[in-house]
């Protein structure tokens, strides 16, 4: 990935980093003068990155191994006429609907998901103030269609009942979702949304169905906050894959 500034101060990229390390630690080949002698250097040792260059990289589309003298555009499909590296076993396999589907008393799909500003590291710490200001509470993702009809509007708060519990959160309105599925990510302690999925488990692999399950919702007053939930330890809201 391209540099989006350059490093301020005395700070300095990781290559030149690991390069100071290894000359304290006796060693001089890792004198590069800069990221693009770092990429050649790879690629003159590494068969099917050998047609690759740094300035290549700056086209559009980027490129996929092998890129060597047989493929100097790269190889945008692998596996054409055979599986030269490694062998490949395809089993056919079907549709199997989720353990628990809407139903009149539950009828919208839920699943959960990561935020790209708290992401995964919001499980766990939630103590950046730049992520928080971006994104400081819970929210429930629901389509737009789906949220008039129940008069619910943005940031609104909204109950979320499963047949495992039950939370509040506030409304986010959004196309990310489609009409009868809402969402929510898993990173917030107050609005620990894990408590409300399916521990059902897959009978080969026995991974819960944590990612599918059937909820209700309540739209809360407009002038009432939802309910901070916190008589749990913050580990209740880690998991999620």
């Amino acid at each position: 990935m391209r540099k989006a500034v350059e490093p301020p101060g005395e700070a300095r990229a990781d290559w030149q980093i690991l390069a100071a390390l290894a000359e304290r630690m006796g060693y001089s080949g890792m004198g590069w003068a800069d990221a693009a002698a770092v990429f050649a250097e790879m690629a003159a040792l590494t068969p099917c990155f050998s047609a690759m260059s740094h300035a290549r990289l700056e086209r559009p589309g980027g490129l996929q191994w092998p890129c060597d003298a047989a493929h100097p555009e790269g190889s945008p499909i692998l596996h054409v006429q055979s599986f030269p590296r490694g062998r490949a076993q395809l089993l056919p396999v079907s549709q199997v609907e989720p353990d628990e589907c809407p139903d009149a008393e539950y009828p919208f799909c839920f699943t959960t998901h990561r935020l790209h500003f708290h992401y995964g590291g919001g499980a766990m710490t939630r103590k950046s103030p730049l992520l928080e200001r971006e994104t400081p509470a819970g929210l429930l993702f629901i389509h737009p269609q789906d949220a008039a009809q129940l008069g619910l509007h943005e940031a609104q708060g909204v109950r979320v009942r499963s047949r495992r519990g039950v939370l509040e959160t506030r409304a986010h309105l959004t196309d990310d979702v489609p009409p009868g599925t809402v969402g929510m990510p898993y990173h917030f302690r107050e609005a620990p949304c894990n408590r409300l999925t399916n521990s059902a488990q897959d009978p080969i692999s026995h991974m819960p169905e944590l990612k599918a399950c059937a909820v209700a919702l309540e739209p809360l007053p407009a002038d009432q906050a939802p309910r901070i939930e916190l008589e749990r330890p913050p580990e209740d809201c880690h998991a999620g894959p």
